[in-house]
C-alpha cells in the first residue's frame, strides 16, 4: 500500500500544529529512526543518480528528497538529527552523580540491552513497548546512577499500518492486517 505521502502530510501537520502551539524561542528537534532511514536507502537502491538533487541554483538546499527537504523544516525551525542509528540529541546536562539524559533511536531488542550499550540516562522510541532500566555504575571510585526509558509508541496497533508483522495478499497486494503486541 501507498502510506509514505500521507504519512509525510501528517507528519508535516504535526510539526506545523507543534511549532504554533510552542513558545517561540522553543527548539524543536527531530531524531532520525528507523523509517525516516528507509528513504534514503530505497532512493540509493532504485535511482542513485537522485540521491543528492536539489532544487535548480539553490546549492545550499537540502536535497530533495531528504526529510529536512519534504518534511519543510527549515521553514518550521526544527532541527533535524540524522545519521541514525548513531544520531543523539542531548536533553538535559547532567552532574557528577547522573549523567545527561539523552534522546537515541535505539536499534537493540531491549532497553537493559541498549542501556548497557549506551552506559548513560537516555530515552528512546525504538521498542514501543514502555520498560525503564536503573543501575548504578562504579567509575573512579565514585557512583554513577543510569536509568533508561522507553515510553511505548505513538503509532497504530491496530494493523493498518504495513510492518514487520504484516503481509500482503498474493493476487491482489492488498495489506493484511494483524494487529501489533506493541504498548501505548
Amino acid at each position: 500500500t501507498f502510506t509514505t505521502q500521507p504519512t509525510l502530510d501528517r507528519a508535516h501537520r504535526y510539526l506545523v500544529d507543534l511549532r504554533t502551539e510552542a513558545p517561540e524561542d522553543c527548539d524543536i528537534d527531530l531524531l532520525e529512526g528507523t523509517h525516516d532511514a528507509r528513504l534514503l536507502g530505497m532512493v540509493v537502491r532504485n535511482v542513485k543518480a537522485a540521491l543528492r538533487l536539489k532544487r535548480a541554483n539553490t546549492p545550499d538546499s537540502w536535497p530533495v528528497l531528504t526529510m529536512q527537504h519534504l518534511l519543510w523544516l527549515d521553514d518550521l525551525r526544527v532541527t533535524y538529527h540524522d545519521g541514525y542509528p548513531a544520531g543523539r540529541v542531548q536533553i538535559t546536562r547532567g552532574t557528577e552523580e547522573q549523567p545527561g539524559l539523552w534522546a537515541v533511536h535505539g536499534q537493540l531488542g531491549s532497553i537493559t540491552a541498549v542501556a548497557k550499550s549506551e552506559r548513560q540516562s537516555f530515552v528512546t522510541g525504538h521498542l514501543h513497548r514502555i520498560e525503564d532500566y536503573w543501575h548504578t555504575y562504579e567509575l573512579d571510585g565514585r557512583p554513577v546512577h543510569v536509568n533508561a526509558f522507553t515510553p511505548g509508541c505513538l503509532c497504530r496497533i491496530d494493523g493498518a499500518v504495513p510492518s514487520h508483522r504484516g503481509g500482503n495478499d498474493t493476487r491482489t497486494g492488498a495489506h493484511k492486517h494483524r494487529i501489533e503486541t506493541w504498548t501505548q
